[in-house]
């Protein structure tokens, strides 16, 4: 059996590496217990884990992808993928962690954990799209007015 080395491990990769899990794999057995607890019993273990990745990972691609294409990353920089897993983490814990909290605290379906979840990531979009089209939009019509007045 080979051994791991710690010394080896780098600061970056560690930090994927636990946000990828908090963000990815808790969230989704968190969201399997609250919102179908049954299930949650019935299922053994690598089935769970499956399940659990298959809710979380695309909510995690899908924000690791919009933080690189509204150049928040730069997947081509180096370190730059690290970086873009960990923003898509980041941005995926509220997403995700929200409707499970609101379902621990209060007794409601599991459609209804889906639906804010989609909702929640269509707010992200939008907010988003207005920074990159309206605040940048209006960062460079200022700069163009500061370049004006300096000639």
């Amino acid at each position: 059996m080979m051994s791991i080395d710690l010394k080896d491990v780098k600061a970056p990769a560690v930090i994927t590496v636990l946000l990828f899990l908090i963000a990815v794999m808790g969230s989704g057995v968190l969201f399997i217990f609250i919102y179908y607890q049954q299930l949650f019993y019935d299922l053994d273990t690598v089935k769970l884990l499956l399940i659990a990745f298959s809710i979380g990972s695309p909510i995690w691609l899908v924000n690791a992808f919009l933080m690189s294409h509204f150049n928040y990353v730069d997947l081509a920089a180096a370190g730059g993928v690290h970086l873009g897993a960990i923003m898509g983490a980041v941005v995926s814990i509220p997403i995700i962690y929200i409707p499970i909290i609101i379902g621990f605290y209060f007794d409601i379906s599991g459609e209804w954990g889906i639906g804010s979840i989609m909702g929640l990531q269509l707010i992200m979009f939008l907010g988003l799209v207005y920074d990159d089209i309206v605040l940048k939009r209006h960062e460079k019509k200022n700069s163009k007015n500061k370049d004006l007045v300096g000639v």
